[in-house]
């Protein structure tokens, strides 16, 4: 069977089992079971029994209608007063009661499935005992035909059978009795056929996104989330900044972009016009730019940049959640010096003999020193690998015991990349493989509380390394001992500062263009109090993408000096050293 035969089945039983529900959950459905209606009490009445002031129908001015309770309790006392004349005295069903909670019939009883209420069976049959008509009757192939009138009715207002295979189609009929142009009255939304029939969802009947649309009050519904069927962009279509905005401010034609100030969200709005509703479903997969000009560009209402900026690659993974993309030139050029001067301190490393071996050569020693990593991983020396990695390397342990001031200068600098790292892996990962996870989305979103914090915290720590670096260079510059300080290397903490400052900047100013700041911004505690001081105002829409290539730009800039500059070694640190752990663990059991 095709994927698309399969993939409308399914939506298609989707809606029929919704409208089922609807209709045996209590809510006031318009559709009637025909099964439970021919079991219960009221099964030898006709329909216009009770609706006899149906007049015109279907009247889009009665689907609103609220629910009141005296009047169908009006309706109930045609046949049944003597129950309300208990009611009022305090008794039902042999019981004393208030007679105040008792106003509403339909609280307890369906109208169209209440069953038989016999006392010589001790019990009121349930609905599933209803329904099993053969636990009493030979079994049927289908239930007894109803009136002419009847059935006239139950065409539209029938919960789908068993075995109905246009139930969708069914069902978007009644829809267009309202709907369609040639029938809509004035104020009704118009859905014209031949507009619906060309978009991506014209295979699907119309409850399958407006699940409750068959039910009281039918204005003011709201739609099935595109993600109950969807998933999310992956970050290297739509960026982190578009988790919030909703799927028609992109896809659906005429949509225009806006914000809502009161709930902090992007929305869409379609133009007025007599085809309000029809351009309303035209949904329509793009390609190009041309559903992003929508809101980037100048003057727009949503507080987005004027300026068209690709995702986050590869080069930004140890400081944001972005993705393996290697697209934009300077992460083209970044990348190949950075690999350059990498090669270059591997072939250093290389030039040198390995302790205890006679391995000579690049390829001897490479292959000698894989083994004894492998050897250690497999073997007793992986908790003193482990161990080497994460206490010596991560948390420079050893740098802690020679020199406090040093370590906790090493750690302020490095730890926050570790984290963002870690975090920026989980979150490739998540909304890669695992898009229909909300912890996906939550750590690629900037305005939620806990990542606005955490990526704030971490910077304010990185700086305050850089500072405290500087500091103490001018310091103890001649300390002597321990403390005594390397050569500084001033391009490396001059592009790092650069890089965290320009990003605070560049947040601040994200969040101070946003027409109306979200729950989580106050939590970037840093940008949230540079936006404040950057005001409102177009020019920062315009300026945002400046402030993004120059952010962009240091950060090349720093990983292409990385493998030539002295603050390499604080990377390579954790691997060296796990390295020497297992070297040193191997030779020792060589020498037993």
């Amino acid at each position: 069977m095709p994927a698309k035969v399969l993939k409308r089945c399914f939506f298609v039983l989707l809606a029929l089992l919704f409208a089922a529900g609807l209709a045996q959950a209590g809510e006031r459905s318009w559709f009637i079971d025909p099964g439970l209606y021919h079991s219960s009490i009221h099964n030898s009445m006709g329909c216009s029994d009770c609706h006899s002031d149906m007049g015109e129908h279907p009247d889009p001015a009665r689907v609103n209608k609220a629910h009141d309770p005296k009047v169908l309790a009006q309706k109930c006392a045609e046949c049944h007063d003597e129950v309300l004349a208990e009611i009022a005295e305090g008794s039902h069903a042999g019981e004393q009661i208030t007679p105040a909670e008792y106003q509403d019939c339909a609280a307890c009883h369906d109208p169209h499935h209440q069953q038989v209420v016999a006392e010589s069976l001790g019990e009121r049959p349930d609905a599933a005992k209803a329904r099993d008509c053969s636990l009493c009757h030979e079994s049927k192939d289908k239930l007894p035909a109803l009136l002419e009138e009847d059935q006239e009715c139950l065409a539209c207002h029938s919960t789908p059978q068993k075995g109905e295979e246009l139930a969708d189609e069914r069902f978007s009929n009644m829809c267009q009795a309202c709907h369609a142009k040639e029938k809509a009255a004035k104020g009704v939304s118009v859905m014209e056929p031949a507009l619906f029939g060309g978009h991506p969802h014209a295979d699907f009947g119309c409850m399958t996104c407006h699940p409750k649309a068959a039910s009281y009050p039918h204005s003011g519904q709201e739609v099935t989330d595109c993600l109950e069927c969807h998933t999310r962009h992956e970050p290297g279509l739509a960026r982190d900044a578009h988790v919030g905005v909703p799927c028609q401010a992109c896809h659906l034609k005429g949509a225009v972009p806006g914000f809502d100030k009161e709930k902090a969200v992007i929305i869409w709005e379609i133009a007025p016009g007599p085809d309000k509703g029809a351009g309303a479903h035209q949904m329509v997969s793009r390609e190009g730019t041309e559903s992003c000009r929508r809101c980037h560009q100048s003057g727009n209402r949503v507080g987005a940049s004027a300026a068209l900026l690709p995702a986050k690659s590869i080069m930004c993974m140890p400081c944001h959640a972005a993705t393996l993309g290697v697209g934009d030139a300077t992460t083209i050029v970044a990348l190949i010096i950075f690999c350059v001067g990498l090669l270059g301190a591997v072939s250093f490393w290389l030039g040198g003999s390995l302790p205890g071996t006679s391995a000579q050569g690049a390829g001897a020693k490479l292959a000698g020193g894989i083994k004894a990593v492998l050897g250690g991983l497999f073997s007793a020396r992986l908790g003193s690998i482990l161990k080497a990695f994460f206490l010596d390397g991560l948390c420079q342990r050893r740098l802690w015991k020679v020199s406090p001031a040093r370590g906790l200068i090493h750690c302020l600098i490095f730890l926050p990349f570790v984290v963002r790292f870690i975090w920026g892996l989980f979150a490739l990962f998540g909304t890669t493989q695992l898009p229909e996870a909300e912890f996906s989305w939550v750590l690629i979103h900037n305005d939620h509380p806990i990542t606005a914090f955490v990526f704030d915290l971490t910077g304010v720590m990185v700086l305050t390394g850089v500072a405290a670096a500087l500091i103490r260079r001018f310091k103890q510059k001649d300390a002597p001992g321990p403390e005594k300080l390397p050569a500084p290397d001033w391009w490396a903490m001059g592009l790092l500062l650069g890089i965290v400052v320009l990003g605070f900047v560049l947040e601040g100013v994200r969040l101070a263009m946003t027409p109306a700041l979200t729950q989580g911004a106050p939590y970037a505690f840093v940008a949230y109090l540079l936006s404040k001081l950057f005001g409102q105002g177009q020019w920062l829409n315009d300026f945002y993408g400046w402030l993004w290539y120059g952010h962009v730009i240091l950060t090349g800039a720093f990983v292409a000096y990385l493998p030539f500059s002295r603050m390499f070694h604080i990377i390579l640190a954790p691997v060296i050293l796990a390295m020497g752990a297992a070297d040193k663990g191997h030779h020792d059991h060589q020498e037993k």
